[in-house]
Parts: structure tokens; sequence; C-alpha cells
């Protein structure tokens, strides 16, 4: 998935904002640092509501969720 997310960064010259849920048990590794441009970390109570405020705040053209649980989104739409 990370090299899919790399190819997109180069293709498109894009910016690519980490939001990381403290909840997480998502772990970055050395590759996915240096793909990261900024990372910001939220303290939203569900990874829904962490990802919606985070992309209400952004102008985003893009948004790639990382997440092991199901039913983001089922919420999301």
């Amino acid at each position: 998935m990370l090299k899919l997310l790399v190819a997109i960064k180069n293709q498109f010259n894009a910016v690519v904002n980490m939001l990381y849920h403290v909840e997480s048990d998502f772990e970055f590794t050395d590759e996915m640092k240096e793909v990261v441009t900024t990372t910001t970390t939220t303290e939203r109570p569900t990874t829904f509501r962490a990802v919606l405020k985070h992309y209400n705040n952004k102008a985003s053209d893009m948004l790639c969720v990382v997440r092991r649980k199901r039913g983001l989104f089922i919420r999301l739409w």
C-alpha cells in the first residue's frame, strides 16, 4: 500500500499529511516517515470523528485511511 501512495505522491507532486489517532495501534515505519510531510495527532474519541474533523479543516484532494477495524466508511457514506 505504501508503494501506491509513493507513486501517487510522485506522479502528482502531492503533499502527504498524516493524521495519527492516539488510541491507534498503527506504527510508523522509516519508509512511511520519508513519505509524510506533516503529522497531526488527535485525541478524538473515535477514528471517525478524528478523520471528519481533519478532513473538514484541510482542503484535501484525496483521503487515504489505514484502519484495522471496520465501520469507519459505513459511517462516512
